[in-house]
Formats: C-alpha cells, structure tokens, sequence
C-alpha cells in the first residue's frame, strides 16, 4: 500500500512539474531552428503566404524557420512527416483546406493520415472565390448563364482545377441547385483551366480572384458574381451567387498552419499570436491586398469549428454526387 501511494504521489509530482511548465515552454520557445512543411510546390498562393509569414517569424523568434515543399500523395507525403514530429512546435504543416474538409471522402481508400494527427493553429489565407466567363459568351449575370446553359443543352462546359477541388465541387454544388447543364473539363491546375477559358474552349470556371481579376479588367473574361457569403469590399457593385437568387451559396477554399497531436494548448496559441502579428505587417497586408486574398484571424476553437463546418459541407455534397477519386 505504502510503495502505491508513492508511486502515485510521484505520477502526481511529474503532473504537477509537467503543467506547471506549459507557460515555460510557450515563453522559452523556440530553442531551435523551425520546420515549416508544405504540401503543394513552390510558386502557388499557399507557399508564397508560408514564406511571407516565416521570414516574420524568423526576425521574431531569432532562429531560422526554414520552408520546405514536399507535395504529392494528396497531401500525404507532408502531413506524414508533420504526424511524426514531436509536438514541441518545431514542425509544422501548411496545407489546402481540402486536405481535411474534402479529400477524406473523396478516397476510395482511407487515407494516410487523419485530422486526429494535428493540432490546428490558423488559416493563414484564404481564397476569394468568383464566377467568371468567357468574353464573347452572352452572359452578364448568373440568371443569364443558367438560361443559356439550359437553352444550348451540353454545348456548354466548365472547368476546374482538377477532379475534387473547389472549383470541381463548388460547380457541382452550382449545377444541383440551379439544374444549369454545364459539361466538367478537369484540368491539371489553374493555368491550362484558365487558358482554355480565355480561348473559348470552355465557357465558365470558379476561380479565385487573383487568378481572374487582370484578365477581366482586360476585357478577356467577364466576372459575373463573387462566390463568397458577403459581396466584395472592392467589388461592391458585384452581387454574390446567393443575391442572384440561390439562397446560402458560398464556397471557400483556404490554406491552415497545422502541428502535430498534442501540442501544449499554450504552446499552439503562442505560435497562433506570433503568425497572427506576422500577417498584420504592412508587407503582409499589401500582399493580401495586392493578390485579392483574405486575411482570416479567428482562435484555435473557432479555426477547428470551420474545419468541421467545411468537412461537413463538402462530405454531404460529394455524397449527393457519388464522387469518389482513386
């Protein structure tokens, strides 16, 4: 009995030691150089904000903060290595809002990793999402685009980004809710997707803003509506879907900081203020207003609440449709 209560009162003591050093560790950190790794390649809206944020973080926390791109396996080559990590705040991943909220129900086989593996800190960016097309089609509103589609059943086609991306399910959301007869080409990214609407090949596209917004003021392709809850601050004169008469639309699409299961709770809010002030710099903020895109600041709890408001959304749509992606 004697040798139980000691050793209970020594699990007890270490308890005790361990959240009693929880602040420490939050104050004391980093003690080394920190790991940013990323799940799509260099060059992409995602990855620029990562390297925007870490060289702050660097003058911040006077240790190097290095990025490192390993995409593939749709996000598993990444989000494997970060769920091996210790949670000490030392590596971290920066992946698409898909990787969590869609891609789950999307696989036909279980993926590699879980949300289960991560602590979720911030949205570092989010998309700002609009409906465009072609110049030369006679459309100037969503009404227009749904009427023609109907009255020119399959000449008319949209494309995406890929099979299962926002701009794929956004679409099929669009088409459920409208029954505007619209033909899916999928493409390999936002490049050759925009190329071909430019062309003619294809007549509209959910896109973010930033990768339409030149070519509408040059009169190439026309933005007929913003895809977001609320109109657009710059663009106040454009209605959003859900004004042109489809109650609640609204997609989104953003990239998120993630750690491994089980960071300190104090930890994971230091290192989410310390980002937060990183993306309130003046370079920050002419970044976000330069390239269109949403600056999101919100807790841990209310960064965990979209992930599940976004994984419920997209897992009733891809339900509704069947969709399912090797």
């Amino acid at each position: 009995m004697r040798d139980a209560r000691l050793a209970m009162l020594i699990v007890m003591g270490l308890s005790s030691a361990i959240i009693a050093e929880l602040p420490a560790i939050a104050q004391t950190y980093p003690r080394s150089s920190v790991k940013i790794i990323v799940s799509i390649p260099p060059g992409g809206v995602g990855d620029v904000v990562t390297r925007l944020v870490s060289q702050q973080l660097q003058t911040a926390w006077k240790v190097p903060v290095v990025v490192e791109n390993r995409p593939g396996g749709n996000a598993a080559i990444a989000a494997q290595a970060v769920a091996r990590s210790a949670p000490d705040g030392h590596t971290f991943l920066v992946a698409p809002d898909a990787a969590f909220t869609s891609s789950p129900f999307l696989s036909i086989n279980k993926l590699p990793y879980s949300l289960d593996e991560f602590t979720p800190i911030t949205v570092l960016v989010r998309l700002t999402p609009v409906l465009a097309v072609n110049a030369s089609l006679p459309v100037k509103t969503v009404e227009d685009l749904v009427a023609l589609s109907k009255s020119r059943p399959g000449s008319l086609s949209y494309g995406s980004f890929g099979a299962g991306t926002y701009t794929h399910l956004s679409m099929e959301d669009f088409k459920q809710r409208t029954g505007a007869d619209l033909l899916h080409v999928p493409y390999r990214g936002s490049g050759p997707a925009i190329t071909d609407l430019l062309s003619g090949q294809i007549s509209a596209v959910f896109a973010s803003l930033s990768t339409v917004e030149e070519h509408a003021k040059a009169g190439s392709l026309r933005i007929i509506a913003a895809a977001t809850k609320e109109r657009l601050p710059d663009y106040s004169d454009l209605p959003t879907v859900a004004d042109s008469g489809i109650a609640n639309f609204e997609t989104s699409a953003w990239f998120g900081l993630f750690g491994p299961a089980n960071m300190p709770t104090e930890l994971a809010e230091r290192v989410r203020d310390d980002v937060s002030l990183a993306l309130a710099t003046p370079e920050s903020i002419e970044f976000f207003r330069k390239n269109t895109i949403q600056r999101i600041d919100m807790p841990l709890a209310g960064f965990a609440r979209l992930i599940r408001r976004d994984a419920e959304h997209w897992g009733a749509l891809i339900k509704s449709i069947g969709l399912k992606l090797d």
